[in-house]
C-alpha cells in the first residue's frame, strides 16, 4: 500500500514511494590511540539507488578527520569533515563539514557548509545483580 497525504483539499498532492536504507560500519582500532571507521549507506526503492561511502580517522578519541563520496549513477559529491570531542569526558562533539557538489551544479551551490554540535549523555551505572541464594551452592 502506497503512503499518501491528504491536506484537506480532496486532492492527493504528495505521495511517498517505499524506500529502503541499508547502513553498515565498523571501528578498527589500529593502535591504542588511532581508530579508522569505514562505513557505507545504500538507499534504494529497487528501481533507482544511491550510495555513500565514508571513512573517519580518530586520534586519541579526541580529534577526527574524514571524507566521504556520495553517488547515484556518477559521483554526486565529495565531503570532508573535521572535528573534536571536547570536555574531559569527550562527550561534547563539535564538527565542521563541507560538501563539494559535482553534479547538478546549475540547480544548487557548488559547496555547502555544516557546523554540528552534539552531546553524548552519560550511561546510567549498571545496577547490581541480586544475590540468589540456593542450598546447592552455599558459601
Amino acid at each position: 500500500v502506497k503512503a499518501e497525504f491528504n491536506y484537506g483539499t480532496g486532492i492527493n498532492i504528495n505521495s511517498l514511494d517505499k524506500n529502503f536504507t541499508f547502513l553498515g560500519g565498523v571501528n578498527l582500532e589500529v593502535s591504542p590511540t588511532f581508530t579508522i571507521s569505514p562505513s557505507a549507506i545504500l538507499k534504494t526503492d529497487f528501481n533507482t539507488g544511491s550510495y555513500e561511502v565514508s571513512t573517519l580517522f580518530t586520534y586519541d578519541e579526541k580529534y577526527f578527520l574524514g571524507g566521504s563520496l556520495r553517488a547515484s549513477n556518477a559521483i554526486d559529491a565529495g565531503i570532508m569533515i573535521l572535528g573534536l570531542n571536547t570536555l574531559e569526558s569527550k562527550n561534547l562533539r563539535i564538527a565542521y563539514s563541507i560538501d563539494f557538489v559535482t553534479s547538478g551544479r546549475s540547480a544548487k551551490s557548488p559547496t555547502s557548509h555544516e557546523i554540528s554540535i552534539g552531546y553524548k549523555l552519560f550511561s546510567p551505572p549498571p545496577s547490581a545483580s541480586p544475590i540468589i541464594r540456593t542450598p546447592r551452592f552455599r558459601f
